[in-house]
């Protein structure tokens, strides 16, 4: 049964490859279209696949290639906070992909520090251990200084505050986020 799961883990990890190719391609295109809401989620998907290291990648191209500092320098139409708050998010290596689940697909944190406030008033410190630009793969992570090696978060981990300490590096760990018995949640 494990090989036939392996089997479809690369087959999806071959199609989002393919789709892929291109970051922000329009609509009509068979590529992927980063400046329109649908196409939010995909990059994140890499993580169901166990593939977490192709999403770090593809997030952080998509942070560095589409959006810039200059009025306009988004990829689409913001649409009320989307393309702004999906690049915020990831920006912090934290996605909440599934609609009404409390919790987050994890990526990697562009910065070395943020600070979230919960609405309870206590903190979420998300620390970068070697964040840059060129550093998108988590070597390692821990989650209120527990080794965390899936690359799901539930909220509950974070509800009253926290730390999350993320290892980056420039290559990526393929032992880190791959076993897809620790992957975020999916639904029949």
């Amino acid at each position: 049964m494990a090989v036939a799961g392996q089997v479809e883990h690369a087959q999806a990890v071959a199609r989002l490859d393919a789709h892929c190719t291109e970051l922000n391609a329009g609509p009509g295109s068979d590529k992927l279209f980063m400046g329109n809401e649908p196409e939010l989620g995909t990059p994140w998907a890499y993580n169901w696949a166990g593939a977490p290291h192709r999403t770090q990648k593809l997030v952080r191209d998509v942070w560095l290639q589409l959006f810039g500092t200059a009025p306009g320098s988004y990829p689409g139409n913001d649409d009320g906070g989307a393309l702004s708050s999906w690049l915020v998010f990831s920006a912090l290596g934290l996605y909440p992909e599934i609609p009404g689940v409390a919790g987050f697909t994890l990526g990697s944190p562009l910065f070395p520090q943020a600070r979230l406030r919960l609405w309870s008033g206590r903190t979420v410190n998300i620390v970068g251990h070697g964040a840059s630009a060129s550093a998108p793969f988590v070597q390692a992570l821990k989650v209120n200084g527990r080794p965390w090696d899936g690359t799901w978060l539930p909220f509950s981990e974070l509800q009253v505050g926290g730390q999350v300490d993320f290892w980056l590096g420039t290559q990526p760990n393929l032992a880190w986020g791959h076993d897809t018995s620790l992957a975020p949640p999916s639904f029949p």
